[in-house]
C-alpha cells in the first residue's frame, strides 16, 4: 500500500485476496476501491480500507471492526451486503462489500432535474426502511 496517500494503489493486493482496480471514493476514515476477488468467491467488490494513519489508533481499529461486525448482521434489500472482513499482514483492516453499479442519486437529479413525486416517495421509503433496519441493530449512520 502507498503510505503517501494512505491507501492501496491500482494493482495492489489487499489481504492477499483482493486486487485493487480503481479508487471509488475517499473520506477521513478510509477509502473505497473497486477490487476483484482473486479467489473468485465474490468477483468484483467494493473494498473499504482504513487509512494507514488511522491504523495507529486502536480506537479507530476497534471502530472499524465494530462497523464490520454490525454490517455483517444487517440484511436488508436496500442495504449493500457485507461480503468479507479482514486485516492485512501490515495490520490494515478492510471490509469487502457487494459492488453496486449505477448512478448516484445526486447525479441523477443533476442530469434529469426534479424527479417525479412517486419516484421520490419510493426512494425515500426505501432509505427510511434501510435506516430502521440499521437502527434496530443499534447502528447509527454518521
Amino acid at each position: 500500500m502507498d503510505s503517501e496517500h494512505s491507501g492501496p494503489s491500482r494493482g495492489d493486493r489487499v489481504g492477499g485476496r483482493y486486487r485493487v482496480d480503481a479508487e471509488l471514493g475517499r473520506g477521513s476514515f478510509g477509502g473505497v476501491y473497486r477490487a476483484f476477488d482473486l479467489g473468485m468467491q465474490h468477483g468484483e467488490v467494493a473494498l473499504k480500507v482504513l487509512h494507514a494513519q488511522r491504523c495507529a489508533r486502536i480506537v479507530d481499529q476497534k471502530r472499524f471492526a465494530r462497523e464490520a461486525a454490525l454490517l455483517a448482521r444487517l440484511r436488508h434489500p436496500n442495504v449493500v451486503r457485507t461480503m468479507d472482513y479482514g486485516v492485512t499482514d501490515d495490520g490494515v483492516p478492510y471490509i469487502a462489500f457487494e459492488l453496486l453499479v449505477g448512478r448516484p442519486l445526486d447525479r441523477v437529479i443533476a442530469g434529469e432535474g426534479a424527479l417525479d413525486i412517486a419516484l421520490v416517495r419510493r426512494i425515500g421509503t426505501g432509505i427510511l426502511a434501510a435506516l430502521v433496519a440499521a437502527h434496530d441493530l443499534g447502528i447509527v449512520h454518521r
